[in-house]
């Protein structure tokens, strides 16, 4: 992403409008009302993207919560140092998906 971090995607957002606090729980149960927000989002990848390049440590960005943003970028970073192709992959709780 460009040092200006192009946010345009941003404005095609499920969440827009939508209450902030609902996107940081206090706790992680109450994630769920935001997940399936992102679910049915067009741009949830660019969110995700956003909250990794921009160091985002609390809150759900692009369908994730903290503890999954993190499993995403330790996995990321394995991919780079054993030299394979970064291919995204998300493993969330009781289930997993490759995009």
């Amino acid at each position: 992403m460009s040092a200006g971090h192009d946010r345009d995607w941003m404005q095609a957002a499920n969440c827009k409008g939508v209450d902030p606090d609902l996107f940081f729980p206090i706790m992680k149960e109450d994630g769920k009302g935001a997940k399936a927000v992102c679910r049915r989002c067009s741009v949830e990848d660019e969110c995700l993207e956003y909250a990794i390049d921009t160091h985002q440590d609390y809150g759900i960005w692009g369908g994730l919560n903290e503890q999954e943003i993190r499993a995403e970028i330790k996995y990321r970073a394995r991919q780079r140092r054993s030299g394979e192709q970064i291919v995204r992959r998300v493993v969330v709780i009781n289930r997993s998906r490759e995009l």
